[in-house]
């Protein structure tokens, strides 16, 4: 049986460390505050859309976001993506190289049952609040 709030967690870790290593290589205090903060609006809005749109529109917040929120956006994505293929018990091969597999994934294997889309709605919530509490630990060495 496996643990949805273990998966939740090392979810959210496996999003904040890659974005940590971003944020502290940011060059300078200014930038780094700016880069930590684009972190977290990625993950609040991110939660935000989840919770009142559902995942296929969570999953297309994630695949627009602008040049400077790009970066933070593929790794909250390709997490998501990788929880999924986890608790779904598919294939680690499963990969979404752009937005159209991406989003096919999402609307053939997550939302093609309710059932399966409920729970992937909440173990993706669950990871999402526990990453937007991880980026708030995030502090960068330039402050």
């Amino acid at each position: 049986m496996m643990n949805l709030d273990y998966e939740a967690a090392n979810t959210a870790r496996a999003i904040i460390e890659p974005a940590r290593a971003i944020i502290e290589q940011g060059g300078g205090p200014v930038h780094t505050k700016a880069l930590k903060s684009k972190l977290e609006n990625v993950i609040f809005k991110s939660l935000g859309i989840l919770q009142e749109q559902g995942i296929y529109a969570s999953s297309l917040y994630l695949w627009t976001r602008g040049k400077s929120e790009t970066q933070f956006a593929a790794i909250v994505r390709e997490e998501l993506l990788r929880l999924s293929i986890r608790l779904l018990n598919l294939p680690s091969h499963t990969t979404a190289v752009d937005a159209a597999t991406y989003l096919a994934f999402v609307s053939e294997k997550l939302n093609h049952d309710f059932t399966v889309m409920l729970w992937m709605k909440d173990a993706w919530e669950l990871a999402l609040v526990y990453a937007r509490y991880g980026a708030k630990t995030v502090h960068p060495t330039h402050t």
